[in-house]
């Protein structure tokens, strides 16, 4: 793949390695026992394994041959992802119970 297609491989070499290195802040995030409960730090969690799973979606779809059928499933996963998210972000802000509401605006 390096030679045939150079530009393909290194999308997929750096979305790899960027996956790679949020994976590890997501650990030390994790890891950091007096941070646990910062609601700043718990967003910026959030928002590195969101990262993460997109960087893994785009070394997947770099590092895969360029089928209708494979381009379509990239596509249908993320589109499921950012559904996902949002509904999580909807749910939170507006349809939340107030007690669930309250534990989590005390994090």
């Amino acid at each position: 793949m390096f030679l045939s297609r150079t530009k393909r491989y290194r999308m997929f070499f750096y979305c790899n390695t960027t996956a790679f290195i949020t994976s590890l802040i997501v650990l030390i995030l994790i890891l950091v026992k007096e941070l646990r409960w910062n609601a700043i730090w718990l967003r910026l969690l959030q928002f590195a394994l969101l990262l993460d799973l997109l960087e893994l979606v785009g070394g997947y779809a770099a590092g895969n041959r360029r089928e209708v059928r494979t381009s379509v499933y990239i596509c249908v996963l993320l589109v499921g992802i950012f559904t996902y998210v949002g509904l999580h972000v909807l749910f939170f802000r507006h349809l939340a119970p107030e007690w669930l509401g309250e534990i989590f605006r005390d994090i």
